[in-house]
């Protein structure tokens, strides 16, 4: 079956690597809960509430996150710690409803 229309926007959370999707499954999640999650970029810093964001900022604050995913890495993080960071992620939001699956965090991490 064709499809039409645009594509939905998404929110990427750095924390887990995954983006979802404002309308559905962004509103799911209390963000008050997890204040760790919440971006510091420019885009996110402006916006009191993440499922307000347009298509156009969203793609920004994906730019941003990733740049600062980027320059951490490059600024020294180990492969080791950086390993922790993906266990953690995975062990802290597992079982958290719309962010679900991410065995891709604890996939990554085993490569590691």
């Amino acid at each position: 079956m064709d499809v039409e229309g645009m594509i939905p926007p998404y929110y990427y959370i750095s924390v887990i690597k995954k983006k979802i999707q404002l309308e559905t499954e962004l509103r799911r999640v209390e963000m008050d809960r997890f204040p760790e999650l919440r971006c510091d970029c420019d885009v996110c810093d402006s916006s009191d509430d993440l499922c307000s964001l347009t298509d156009s900022e969203t793609r920004e604050h994906f730019m941003l996150a990733r740049g600062a995913e980027l320059a951490q890495i490059r600024g020294g993080l180990s492969k080791q710690k950086f390993k922790m960071q993906l266990q953690k992620a995975y062990d802290d939001y597992k079982n958290i409803g719309p962010f679900n699956p991410l065995t891709h965090l604890i996939n990554w991490a085993n490569l590691l």
